[in-house]
């Protein structure tokens, strides 16, 4: 059974649902923007320079991830309304915090 990643609701298998990727890419010198992708793997080594100390992997991911989510329609309209949770929760804290 495929369930939506966001709110958990069951998607049969001929259900209208969508993919939602994130790509999330850390900037470097202020200057990563669309036309410097290319050159993602040149930012990833400085990175990894300017952190000598860290295991490869983890200044990797630290740098660049990505990662994909298959959600319902309802829940894609919230994300498409909404993609950074303005106004939500915020998940560190607790409800005495907010």
């Amino acid at each position: 059974m495929t369930r939506c990643d966001r709110c958990g609701r069951e998607i049969l298998p001929d259900a209208l649902a969508y993919h939602v990727w994130m790509w999330v890419v850390a900037r470097v010198n202020d200057e990563l923007s669309e036309s410097h992708w290319p050159g993602l793997q040149e930012a990833i080594d400085e990175v990894a320079y300017r952190r000598g100390s860290l295991p490869e992997p983890l200044v990797a991911a630290d740098v660049h991830c990505r990662r994909s989510y298959l959600v319902c329609p309802a829940c894609k309209e919230r994300l498409l309304a909404n993609p950074l949770g303005r106004g939500w929760p915020d998940p560190g804290k607790s409800e005495a915090e907010t």
